[in-house]
């Protein structure tokens, strides 16, 4: 049993190391970061370069939001590196699809052994919900891994505005998908899980190996196994350099758009003045 990891990767240099060494602990035997920085910018690149001398880590340059558009942006990316670990790597039996603010946790197994157990024989795709974190009240950047920062995850019940569908559809309701290599192909139409075509049954499970609709972003809550930790804002200062100065989503009105942000980071985070002040220093935006 071997496996693999993707990420997609923009201006992440401040936690790619701890993100890379946290995985490969895990077990996984090769880990695949797509660089899409902007054109010319190289640093994460040859950061990724780097870490490949310590980690089984192997960096894609993908420069430029256009050429990610013309990849059919994150889903035909991970449909390109899937065929390419297909093609290339003939051992590897699973791919794990995530992002560097989301950290796989499996209860103390390795990844390998995880994958290896008698509820996952007849799977083609596991859906790992979401545990997600907001600032534990941290206003300011610390240089130390987000798993030592942020211990304390959000209500199991919590919503933030730009993630969830319905009333009824919780944040940690989400999953990301660890899907089985082989000759179904799976259809590559979301970041959050795949499907099959009608004619191909693609059998698609949780962590506790129940079966699941694959087409379905979202399941009931299920940590019985694994879960993925999700670090969705960070502090109040990387909530500020993420969301709100380097988020493709923000385009038109700015402002308004800006304080769809903000009003989502303070649904699931308190609201303090040192966190007030800071937003609108960095924004210009009164609150």
């Amino acid at each position: 049993m071997k496996s693999a990891l993707v990420t997609i990767a923009k201006n992440e240099e401040l936690y790619l190391r701890d993100w890379i060494s946290y995985h490969s602990c895990l077990g996984f035997d090769e880990i695949y970061v797509v660089d899409n920085s902007d054109e010319g910018v190289t640093t994460q690149f040859d950061l990724c370069n780097h870490y490949s001398k310590i980690y089984p880590v192997k960096c894609i340059y993908c420069c430029g939001r256009e050429t990610l558009k013309n990849m059919g942006l994150q889903q035909g990316v991970y449909k390109n590196v899937y065929n390419y670990i297909k093609e290339n790597s003939k051992d590897i039996d699973w791919i794990t699809y995530i992002d560097v603010d989301e950290y796989l946790y499996l209860d103390g197994m390795s990844i390998n052994n995880f994958l290896s157990q008698d509820k996952f024989k007849d799977a083609d795709l596991i859906h790992v919900n979401w545990k997600c974190y907001g600032d534990n009240d941290l206003v300011n950047y610390e240089p130390r891994p987000v798993t030592e920062r942020f211990t304390k995850p959000l209500p199991i019940d919590a919503m933030y505005n730009n993630q969830f569908i319905s009333k009824d559809i919780f944040v940690n309701m989400h999953v990301k998908s660890i899907v089985r290599v082989n000759d179904k192909e799976p259809v590559f139409d979301s970041v959050h899980t795949f499907h099959y075509n009608k004619d191909i049954k693609g059998n698609c499970v949780n962590v506790a190996g129940e079966p699941v609709d694959c087409r379905l972003p979202y399941q009931a809550i299920c940590y019985n196994g694994g879960h993925i930790k999700h670090f969705v804002t960070k502090s109040t200062e990387e909530f500020i350099e993420r969301r709100l100065k380097d988020n493709p989503r923000i385009d038109g009105d700015f402002n308004r758009d800006k304080m769809v942000e903000i009003e989502s980071y303070f649904n699931i985070n308190t609201k303090t003045y040192s966190k007030i002040k800071l937003i609108e220093q960095k924004t210009g935006i009164k609150l």
